[in-house]
């Protein structure tokens, strides 16, 4: 009966990891607004966001401008121009900024909605409006009376509501799931017969299942990208890798630690294997 509760305790423990490492992560890091900007900021140098941005900014600015007074003081066709105007924000200092602002404030929208268990019917999505402002600026225009209303679409309403969901559970839960763990662990461990099987086991266990929530982030990723429109999956794709590094960052150093208890347990094992067939001689 011990060896079996012992076992279940092991399988329980193992399992429960990459869900208190998730918990822990959504708890700490991922409501963070500042912790978010600081991640995301660099991908304003990114190509890919980069070119996103430019062709999400290029046809509203078109749209926003009075085009024969701008191709007539450019001498240049307006396409051309415009295009030329968002090229120089991208590339200069100016689109870090404004990249920052409209991630912050997407991440400071979706936390409200989260923590006030609002109806998550918006989704996430990143306003390119500071970007806009500032190509307005590069070209010498005037903004006008009506923000130019353009951005990328993160998250849908639907995953958002999801995304909702599960996090009021891990709110719930988050401090909670890590303290659990290290009672199943223990109790894996104080019920075996052989402590160090055990704990050989668990290490594979852990490993393997940390290297598994690498791999469902993964996966997720791009289930989310396909999910968004053509124009913004890469910046999606971007994005949630960011943002999730601390998460995968984590699960590294959890199956890199379990791997190494599980050699260590191993290496013990085998040893004293070998003292006590050296004494039966």
């Amino acid at each position: 009966m011990r060896a079996v509760l012992s076992g279940l305790a092991g399988v329980l423990a193992c399992l429960l990891l990459p869900v208190a490492l998730a918990s822990t992560w959504t708890a700490s890091v991922a409501t963070d607004t500042d912790r978010y900007v600081d991640t995301v900021r660099p991908l304003a140098a990114d190509e890919a966001v980069q070119r996103a941005v430019e062709r999400r900014l290029t046809g509203r600015v078109l749209a926003a401008v009075d085009g024969t007074a701008l191709g007539d003081r450019f001498g240049d066709t307006l396409g051309t121009v415009a295009r030329s105007a968002v090229r120089r924000v991208l590339e200069s200092p100016a689109f870090e900024d404004a990249w920052a602002e409209a991630n912050r404030a997407a991440h400071e929208q979706v936390v409200r909605e989260l923590e006030d268990d609002q109806d998550a019917s918006r989704g996430m999505s990143i306003s390119l409006a500071p970007v806009a402002r500032a190509v307005l600026r590069e070209l010498g225009v005037p903004a006008p009376a009506t923000p130019v209303d353009v951005s990328i679409q993160v998250l849908d309403a639907e995953e958002l509501d999801r995304a909702s969901t599960a996090y009021r559970l891990v709110d719930r839960l988050g401090r909670v799931l890590p303290v659990v763990w290290v009672v199943l662990v223990a109790l894996a461990l104080l019920l075996a017969r052989r402590r160090m099987g055990a704990l050989a086991r668990l290490g594979v266990g852990c490993a393997l299942t940390s290297l598994a929530l690498i791999g469902a982030v993964w996966l997720l990723r791009g289930y989310l990208a396909r999910r968004a429109p053509a124009l913004d999956q890469d910046v999606v794709e971007q994005v949630w890798w960011a943002a999730t590094a601390d998460l995968r960052t984590a699960s590294l150093i959890a199956a890199a630690a379990a791997a190494a208890v599980a050699l260590g347990a191993g290496l013990a094992l085998a040893v004293g294997r070998r003292m006590t067939g050296r004494r039966d001689r």
